[in-house]
């Protein structure tokens, strides 16, 4: 299988004020996209695969945007994986009152860090986390700021579950295809 070269380019999203019409449809894009690619599911596989001695307490996610994804996993762990503290990390705290209801509902307790992933890779926190999580985000970054935040998982979390795209003709042409199901480019 030939693999393509991985090039890091900066996406427009991130340089739109949260509140533009524009960066709230890119990200029901991304919503979008999360259920074409079944990323909750796969996600979901990978959490089941580490074999955990026991159910986390304490979940990071980084690069949270809405928080919308992990809600969407959470429905289905919440009846094995009680009374969990969810943080979610983002640039911005895009989490709608009504998601912050859907965890509490869930008996989840969610909070929110709004730090760029970098900033908080290179600051120190007592926090330790069962599990971090992360989808559709780490190949907006390049080294050294990959390996900075990966150490910093490494440093604060038990497990980590990364969800990215690969890196092959099929899913280039996946990518030039998004507009088939109404996704902007």
């Amino acid at each position: 299988m030939h693999f393509i070269p991985r090039a890091v380019l900066p996406e427009l999203l991130d340089t739109m004020a949260p509140e533009e019409p524009l960066a709230q449809r890119s990200r029901r894009d991304l919503q979008r996209i999360h259920i074409v690619m079944n990323t909750r599911n796969t996600l979901h596989r990978a959490l089941r695969r580490l074999r955990l001695s026991r159910p986390p307490r304490r979940i990071l996610e980084l690069g949270a945007g809405d928080g919308s994804l992990v809600l969407r996993l959470a429905r289905t762990l919440a009846p094995l994986w009680p009374d969990v503290e969810l943080t979610l990390l983002d640039r911005h705290d895009l989490i709608s009152a009504t998601t912050r209801e859907a965890y509490r509902d869930l008996g989840w307790q969610v909070s929110v860090v709004t730090s760029d992933v970098v900033h908080w890779a290179h600051t120190t926190s007592a926090l330790h986390y069962d599990v971090c999580l992360a989808a559709l985000f780490l190949h907006h970054f390049a080294e050294p700021e990959l390996g900075e935040i990966l150490a910093a998982v490494a440093a604060r979390s038990d497990a980590f579950v990364a969800c990215e795209p690969r890196r092959n003709a099929w899913t280039r042409l996946g990518s030039r295809l998004v507009g088939v199901i109404g996704v902007t480019r």
